[in-house]
């Protein structure tokens, strides 16, 4: 927090927003980018054991 020069944790955020460090997200986004790392890491563990039975 030094290095922004703030005292709060609610201005730290606001200026990680406003210099794009942090993008705030949806409930909805945040479960859709849980969604797909489960189907890819499912994809994945199918591929590696196609790999492996040949």
């Amino acid at each position: 927090m030094k290095k922004f020069n703030v005292k709060t944790a609610n201005e730290l955020i606001r200026l990680c927003i406003i210099h794009g460090i942090y993008a705030p997200r949806t409930n909805e986004e945040i479960e859709l980018e849980k969604q797909d790392s489960l189907l890819a890491k499912k994809l994945r563990k199918e591929i590696n054991l196609k790999q492996n039975n040949y």
